[in-house]
């Protein structure tokens, strides 16, 4: 976790720090279902501090209903599990 941070959106799966070049990944839940196709919703950052910032302005705070991919997911209806 970023500087041992909680994330606390529903959406959020795992996150990943590559090697470099649009190797650092925040992974979500699917928007929809997978269709029968082996699919993943993927967030890409070019670095680890681009990312890192994405996790603490989003994943791990209050506001992750305000990120765009969360925002997506809910404007057609849906609702958090649990």
């Amino acid at each position: 976790m970023p500087h041992g941070r909680k994330v606390i959106c529903p959406m959020y799966v795992t996150h990943r720090y590559g090697a470099g070049g649009w190797d650092y990944t925040i992974t979500c839940e699917l928007i929809r279902s997978n269709m029968g196709f082996e699919m993943r919703n993927q967030l890409r950052f070019r670095d680890r501090e681009e990312q890192t910032a994405y996790l603490e302005l989003f994943c791990c705070a209050e506001q992750y209903g305000e990120c765009p991919y969360f925002q997506a997911f809910y404007k057609d209806g849906n609702r958090p599990a649990g």
